[in-house]
């Protein structure tokens, strides 16, 4: 075994884990910075199995989140505007562009992001039990619309539960 002095120096830092995967949106088109969610619950008529690889499998198909479902489940951020029932690219974690947004005030560097029932953003005003799926990479002033925005994200298990 190598001594730590003859490894050499690790890197300053650490450089949070980005991946990637692609997933067909289901029930409208996906923009660019979009939240979507898994369907593991295959609750579009198109999703069917839990194949992997399979264009019918909950884990290659996204639809918007809903009105219950934000508090657990794997989330994706849209890489590019992607076409309604066509495969397109998909984060699922790491540094990126997503669209947040904030009912008022602004959002500082470091505030938590968590999803919102039937919203397609990462949303500022966080929420008693509520999941951080992101931290704020930069300040947005102001954002009461979907506005694009540094993050770092993390759909799977995002960064704990908002207690308040």
């Amino acid at each position: 075994m190598p001594s730590i002095s003859s490894v050499g120096n690790p890197p300053l830092g650490f450089e949070p884990e980005y991946r990637t995967c692609r997933g067909i949106p289901r029930g409208a088109s996906a923009t660019k910075g979009q939240l979507w969610k898994f369907d593991l619950e295959q609750s579009d008529g198109d999703v069917s199995n839990a194949a992997i690889g399979d264009t019918n499998s909950c884990f290659a198909n996204l639809v918007q989140p809903d009105a219950v479902g934000v508090e657990s489940g794997v989330f994706a951020v849209a890489a590019e505007d992607i076409t309604e029932d066509r495969a397109g690219t998909w984060i699922l974690s790491g540094v990126c562009q997503a669209l947040v947004q904030k009912g008022s005030g602004n959002i500082a560097i470091g505030n938590p992001l968590m999803a919102t029932a039937s919203q397609n953003y990462l949303d500022a005003d966080v929420t008693a039990g509520g999941i951080h799926l992101a931290k704020a990479l930069e300040a947005v002033t102001g954002p009461s619309t979907a506005t694009l925005a540094k993050v770092w994200f993390d759909g799977t298990i995002g960064f704990g539960v908002h207690v308040s």
